[in-house]
């Protein structure tokens, strides 16, 4: 099948990406526009966490402006303690409309290549009170990507202090492949 961007990048314009924070849940939105299923994720380590470092990606359904609602797929640890393109097979099926796509890690040296906030297609038509209309990143404290990740997806670390919930230019370049 076909790979997708995630962010929805209209020009292919990347960056290597800076490096992550451990254990803080990098939340993008993911618009599927027509009923479609993917069986693989994928995204690109450009700086590697070290031996035995893993990540985590999960797909949520959109619950409102900023929140996460139920958790669809958890996808399991990745290993990234090397460079390279890192992909695992998930069942996301039957997607369509708005959803959340989160990356976490706990490993304190990664960087997974980014795309340009400048050349990031935000939805024309979606309310300005959704982050959709906004800049493609959030970010939010005190996720584990050893662990399985909440149902419904909570935003709590939002509220834990300043720059708990951050909204970034550039966005994490997680593909998927339709199924």
């Amino acid at each position: 099948g076909y790979w997708y961007n995630v962010s929805h990048n209209n020009n292919g314009n990347v960056n290597s990406g800076a490096v992550l924070n451990a254990g803080v849940l990098y939340v993008l939105g993911f618009y599927v526009p027509v009923t479609q299923s993917f069986d693989q994720v994928s995204f690109v380590v450009t700086t590697a966490g070290g031996a035995g470092t893993v990540a985590r990606i999960g797909l949520w359904e959109a619950g409102g402006a900023d929140d996460m609602g139920a958790l669809v797929v958890d996808s399991g640890t990745i290993a990234v303690a090397s460079t390279g393109t890192k992909a695992t097979s998930v069942a996301w099926t039957g997607l369509k409309g708005f959803y959340r796509v989160g990356f976490v890690t706990d490993a304190a040296t990664l960087a997974i290549r980014m795309t340009n906030g400048s050349t990031i297609d935000r939805f024309q038509y979606v309310p300005a009170s959704d982050w959709y209309s906004g800049p493609p990143l959030l970010s939010f404290t005190g996720y584990s990507a050893t662990a399985t990740l909440p149902n419904p997806g909570t935003d709590a670390g939002r509220s834990a202090g300043a720059g708990a919930h951050n909204q970034g230019q550039d966005a994490l370049l997680i593909n998927v492949r339709a199924a």
